[in-house]
């Protein structure tokens, strides 16, 4: 039997996240915007470990097994949860830091002068790192030419601007983290469910 979107799962091995955690050094959820740190706790999950609460390890679960009823590896609902959870408990506000660092984008002048607006758009100076503090996390913006650049503590980009693309995000380390983490925890809880129901002559 077919399975949707049973592919490419394996990379989120257990060793493979304990590689990624030993090289980042970082709890999953230590940019929490609640600021609660004592709700974390380690949960086994088969051989692997998650650093997740265990109300998300026991939510992930039910959204791997019911996946395994209906034959869909990570559902829609399971990905909205994924998503929504992150937007309020491990992601940073980049509306806001875009807000905060919009006065480092280039603005060209009155685009019927073609001339004026190419000098003083290329002649823009490059901004040295500046600092933005946003719910009690520092970040620092900086512009090199028509390029701007967000990055976290880690000093790993997390958005970027160029003329282009305008804004772009990228994934910070806690929120690749997390989702290693929960697909982790998916796919030990898919196989597990799937190989009870072949046990039970269900497939």
């Amino acid at each position: 039997m077919k399975i949707n979107n049973y592919n490419g799962y394996s990379a989120y091995t257990s060793t493979n996240r304990l590689n990624q955690n030993a090289k980042t050094n970082k709890n999953p959820l230590s940019n929490n915007k609640s600021g609660k740190t004592d709700t974390l706790e380690i949960s086994e999950i088969g051989k692997s470990k998650s650093a997740l609460p265990k109300d998300v390890v026991a939510k992930i679960q039910e959204f791997a097994k019911e996946g395994a009823k209906e034959s869909i590896y990570m559902t829609q609902g399971y990905r909205d949860f994924i998503k929504s959870y992150m937007d309020k408990n491990i992601s940073p506000d980049r509306t806001a830091l875009m807000a905060k660092a919009s006065p480092l984008v280039p603005k060209l002048s009155n685009p019927k002068n073609a001339i004026d607006s190419f000098f003083k758009f290329y002649g823009l100076q490059d901004i040295d790192p500046v600092e933005i503090m946003l719910d009690g996390e520092s970040y620092t913006a900086s512009r090199k030419l028509k390029y701007v650049s967000i990055k976290d503590k880690h000093g790993d980009e997390i958005l970027s601007w160029d003329t282009n693309n305008g804004w772009l995000s990228h994934s910070s380390r806690e929120e690749l983290s997390f989702y290693g983490d929960a697909a982790n925890v998916y796919a030990e809880a898919f196989d597990a469910a799937r190989a009870e129901m072949r046990a039970n002559g269900e497939l």
